[in-house]
């Protein structure tokens, strides 16, 4: 194999690895996460499945909501829909990206309105873990 196609692959393989999402362990997620007004809870319901309970709260001032659902780890990414969906929030749903040892997590929400006012809510915002069960 000539030289360019060593390089080639060592290239290709490179950016295989660079995209590559990250893995944690249902475990190295679960406990407790404050940030500036919000609170997120996990509990690892299964390890198998990585299937994983969330309740969320945001409060800001007099404005307030709640969240809570089962969702599935995948990679570093926690995905769910409400366990109680509200009329008119078929859509919403909320994505925690947690950081590569689990001690920090970005909180984002997709067409969640009806869950908190309209002064407060998840978007970007950002936790760090303060209790593990």
């Amino acid at each position: 194999m000539n030289t360019f196609a060593v390089g080639l692959l060592t290239l290709l393989f490179a950016s295989v690895s660079l995209a590559a999402p990250q893995s944690i362990s249902p475990f190295q997620i679960e406990g407790d996460y404050k940030g500036s007004g919000l609170s997120v809870r996990t509990i690892v319901l299964d390890l198998e499945s990585k299937h994983i309970a969330i309740s969320s709260g945001v409060a800001s001032g007099a404005c307030s909501g709640s969240i809570s659902g089962v969702g599935t780890l995948v990679g570093n990414v926690l995905r769910f829909k409400p366990y109680k969906p509200f009329e008119g929030s078929d859509n919403c749903t909320m994505t925690i990206t947690f950081g590569s040892k689990g001690k920090t997590a970005t909180v984002e929400e997709n067409e969640c309105s009806a869950y908190h006012g309209a002064a407060c809510g998840w978007e970007g915002q950002s936790v760090s873990k303060i209790r593990v069960p």
